[in-house]
């Protein structure tokens, strides 16, 4: 049960789902009924990261005729942000149809001086003005990997966003740092009662020779400071992937903490760790993952 706030913290929502249980199909349908309840038509998509940007994308182009259907054929366009491209900033605050933006955080981050400078391609309109002017609706897709690590870049990288000048800001994740104006919860258990992941329960998942299938293995379990599990996973490294022993809490996402390793892109969270008395040795603890997703398409 989520606590009635006795007043909004600001125009930020947040709307809080597991790894895995349809995270980009939602919100990418959230926006469809946004312009079916009330005609908004303008959306901007912020992501972390190129492949995460990249995913979006496709998935509005293999759910583009299901959107359709759902929607009575409502027409609609969506590029990637390219500096490169200006007149994509002009259709998007001119079309009549619904114009959804997908930018990565890093690309936003190179792409504001030519935002803030006047443009004559744009008639001497500064590319940021177009956007403002149409109040967007803003969705950040993992808003604590978008907004960075520390204080100094959480403020000027929200700055650099308010200055988009959205109308509210929908933020979904697995774990949010800043939960403002919290709307909706479905946590590692809940997804896991509920059949929405698949369900595997191991110490360790073979292929320890390679670096092109998923390998999981469990080293130990601790509650002395909080339930953790080490465990040894694939990470992305300059020199090449390797193999890493690393510290997990539950609903860590092991995609993100192997530096966005593909293979632990769809799903792959501890969703429970058990330190059982007489279980907490390496051999004899267990965690349970949970992988994949149920339905595909929906990343």
């Amino acid at each position: 049960m989520i606590p009635l706030q006795p007043e909004l913290a600001g125009h930020h929502f947040s709307v809080e789902m597991e790894t895995g249980t349809g995270k980009t199909y939602v919100y990418l349908r959230t926006l469809f009924e946004l312009n079916k309840r009330y005609g908004f038509t303008k959306f901007i998509v912020v992501v972390p990261s190129i492949a995460i940007r990249e995913g979006v994308q496709k998935s509005l182009e293999v759910m583009r005729e299901h959107f359709k259907e759902l929607y009575d054929q409502v027409p609609y366009d969506s590029f990637v942000y390219d500096p490169k491209q200006l007149g994509q900033v002009r259709q998007f605050a001119t079309s009549n149809k619904i114009q959804l933006m997908v930018i990565n955080i890093q690309a936003f981050d190179k792409a504001r001086a030519i935002m803030n400078q006047e443009n004559d391609r744009l008639s001497g309109v500064r590319p940021i003005d177009f956007i403002r002017a149409t109040c967007p609706i803003m969705i950040i897709d993992e808003p604590q990997s978008v907004e960075g690590d520390t204080r100094k870049m959480q403020t000027k990288r929200s700055q650099a966003l308010e200055s988009l000048n959205p109308l509210c800001t929908l933020r979904y994740s697995a774990t949010h740092k800043n939960p403002y104006n919290l709307l909706y919860v479905l946590n590692p258990i809940d997804a896991y009662d509920l059949r929405l992941v698949k369900r595997i329960e191991v110490a360790s998942l073979v292929g320890e020779d390679g670096f092109n299938s998923t390998f999981v293995g469990l080293k130990s379990v601790d509650n002395s400071k909080g339930i953790k599990a080490r465990l040894q996973i694939n990470i992305n490294e300059p020199a090449g992937p390797k193999k890493k022993i690393l510290t997990f809490k539950q609903g860590d996402d092991l995609y993100l903490k192997s530096k966005e390793r593909l293979e632990y892109q769809h799903g792959w969270l501890v969703a429970n760790i058990s330190c059982e008395p007489g279980l907490e040795t390496a051999q004899s603890a267990w965690a349970r993952l949970v992988s994949g997703l149920k339905r595909p398409t929906m990343n």
